[in-house]
């Protein structure tokens, strides 16, 4: 009794390393970031991500991403989550520096949807040379940390400035200060001749 007992404790204890090594191929994504929070259409949106193998730990063990053949470098998926979404295929991801920690850029299109969206990793869609993953589309939902957050607020593109007349002429402010220069000559010499006149007539004036 005690002898099957033992047993029984063993195969408890041995029964996650087990698991791992059963499935030691498989990937996840453990955490996914979406950043800046308010996007404006039109601009740069910043995803980072980690890539783990499942272990004892909240992750596990780092993985590195590979490229498929014919890529020169690894790509994944994404799907940004609105009415309607926006789906980004095969976009390279550049390691961070931190084991298992890539990062991608998207372009937010000029008339992407606007309120609160979701960042997604599409299923499949990360390669680590042996197999593909993950096993579902992933986004801050779906992984094991508690603290990530691939949602963000799509805003209106914030308008250009109006033009403003030194940006419509030619040459710009060194044109309009070699314009402004010879309007304060003229209005000089136009002074002057007035001025000038005004003296003549007064001599004349004296004379007679």
């Amino acid at each position: 009794m005690v002898g099957g007992s033992i047993l029984i404790l063993l195969l408890i204890a041995l029964s996650p390393e087990l698991a791992v090594a059963e499935n030691e191929d498989e990937f996840i994504v453990c955490y996914i970031i979406a950043t800046p929070k308010d996007t404006p259409q039109g601009s740069i949106l910043d995803v980072t991500f980690g890539v783990f193998y499942p272990g004892y730990c909240i992750c596990g063990d780092p993985c590195e991403l590979k490229p498929r053949p014919g890529q020169t470098q690894p790509t994944a998926t994404f799907e940004v989550r609105g009415s309607p979404e926006v789906l980004y295929t095969d976009i390279p991801v550049t390691p961070t520096g931190r084991p298992g920690e890539y990062t991608a850029d998207l372009d937010w299109p000029n008339d992407a949807p606007l309120g609160q969206v979701v960042v997604f990793i599409i299923k499949e869609s990360l390669y680590d040379g042996k197999a593909n993953g993950p096993d579902q589309d992933t986004s801050h939902v779906e992984t094991s940390d508690p603290v990530d957050d691939s949602s963000f607020e799509s805003i209106a593109a914030v308008p250009p400035p109006a033009p403003s007349i030194l940006d419509l002429m030619p040459g710009g402010a060194t044109t309009a200060a070699a314009l402004l220069g010879l309007l304060l000559g003229l209005l000089i010499a136009i002074l002057l001749l007035f001025a000038s006149r005004r003296l003549r007539k007064k001599q004349q004036e004296t004379k007679s």
